[in-house]
């Protein structure tokens, strides 16, 4: 697993692995985390309208008995759900603690009477606290500025700037 903050991106990071933007977003697989054992589901592009965590095979692990959770955690890459387990492994084991998801947080801008007033918001993947400092992270399938959304970019920056706060790009 690699980091690199936005500022590397800027100077140049890997070469993508990817053909283009649009090739990224369509290679990218929806997964499910049951919130009660952390077993992995995949239910394809749309997910059942009520799941139940019954120990399906999934991506090829032998069978094995669910907890019978209906509550799982949507995430829109199957390597963000891959971090997503190794921060739930950290946080049992007592790293890191106060793991937040997808915690969406208001963009402001001066209005036209001086008061600041909500242009859009912008989602962090993962929030937590280590070694009682604030970490935020977002995870992208590429460290490549070309693959990212425009607009993700623009957020990001807005977001920093804004908060002061700076967000660690996480990729695989």
């Amino acid at each position: 697993m690699s980091t690199a903050r936005r500022y590397v991106f800027e100077r140049g990071a890997r070469a993508s692995k990817f053909n283009s933007k649009r090739d990224a977003q369509q290679r990218r697989r929806d997964c499910w985390i049951c919130r009660q054992c952390f077993r992995r589901y995949d239910f394809g592009k749309a997910k059942k309208s009520s799941p139940v965590c019954d120990g399906a095979v999934v991506q090829g692990a032998p069978a094995r008995g669910g907890c019978g959770s209906s509550e799982f955690e949507h995430f829109p890459s199957s390597g963000e759900a891959t971090y997503y387990l190794r921060l739930a492994n950290f946080e049992s084991l007592g790293a890191i603690s106060g793991l937040q998801l997808h915690t969406r947080h208001p963009l402001l801008a001066p209005g036209p009477d001086g008061v600041d007033v909500v242009i859009g918001m912008f989602e962090i993947d993962f929030v937590y606290q280590r070694d009682g400092a604030t970490v935020r992270e977002d995870y992208k399938g590429s460290a490549d500025p070309k693959d990212q959304d425009p607009l993700w970019l623009w957020k990001l920056r807005h977001y920093e700037r804004q908060t002061g706060y700076t967000v660690t790009i996480v990729t695989n």
